[in-house]
């Protein structure tokens, strides 16, 4: 039963990343093409909030297709390594745990791309949807599959820091690329539509705190790991 579970999440995961590739891709080719070809008003005010759209679009567009491109080569890796059963377990975890973890948001990007082009989402909450549907993954390998994830470096550490309470590390990433997608998304926006970033200083300098105690408390979970060997 347990095994049906997990293979029918698999199976249900890697089907969507397929989706949202493919339907992202031509959707957004064909309105960029559509706006191009809006030749009669590209000098007007509609034209250049039109060019401005298109080049979002293809900024957004190529972020997704690198990180699709990257999990896809990661998961061929494990398949080609431990079959296609335990090799799609372990990318998942692996993915799961960038985005819970490391205090940046790169991982979640495969998800949260398409939940703003889709549905509206800004950068910030996708990542926190993205962090609440990892953690439920991640927990679920725990109870189910710990005798595969525990078979590698990242799993090691995602027990390590279970087994230690560390909790605070999930905790400090998750805040931390939440307003780091929330950064990236005014940066894009600033350099393309010219929008004003709020609070700038302010945001790079929580990020940046926030940063120096996920390492600390990483680098006592080593320690404190490596003690224990």
């Amino acid at each position: 039963m347990k095994s049906l579970l997990t293979k029918t999440l698999l199976s249900s995961l890697v089907l969507f990343i397929i989706i949202s590739f493919l339907i992202l891709n031509i959707k957004s080719k064909k309105e960029i093409q559509n706006i191009e070809n809006e030749e009669e008003i590209q000098n007007t005010i509609n034209g250049n909030q039109n060019k401005n759209v298109t080049k979002l679009n293809k900024t957004y567009l190529y972020i997704y297709d690198v990180v699709v491109i990257m999990f896809i080569l990661l998961m061929v890796f494990f398949i080609f390594c431990n079959g296609f059963y335990k090799g799609c377990i372990k990318s998942l975890f692996i993915w799961s745990f960038f985005i819970l973890c490391p205090p940046v948001p790169e991982a979640s990007l495969l998800i949260s791309l398409p939940l703003k082009r889709y549905f509206g989402f800004k950068m910030e909450l996708s990542q926190i949807v993205v962090s609440l549907f990892a953690c439920m993954i991640i927990f679920y390998f725990y109870c189910v599959e710990q005798k595969i994830i525990k078979n590698n470096l990242i799993g090691n550490l995602f027990l390590g820091l279970i087994n230690y309470k560390y909790y605070s590390i999930i905790f400090i990433s998750v805040i931390s690329s939440v307003l780091t997608s929330n950064l990236l998304d005014n940066i894009i926006n600033h350099f393309i539509n010219k929008d004003e970033i709020n609070y700038l200083y302010l945001k790079m300098g929580i990020i940046f705190v926030l940063l120096l105690i996920y390492i600390y408390l990483l680098n006592n979970l080593l320690n404190f790991m490596n003690k224990k060997k």
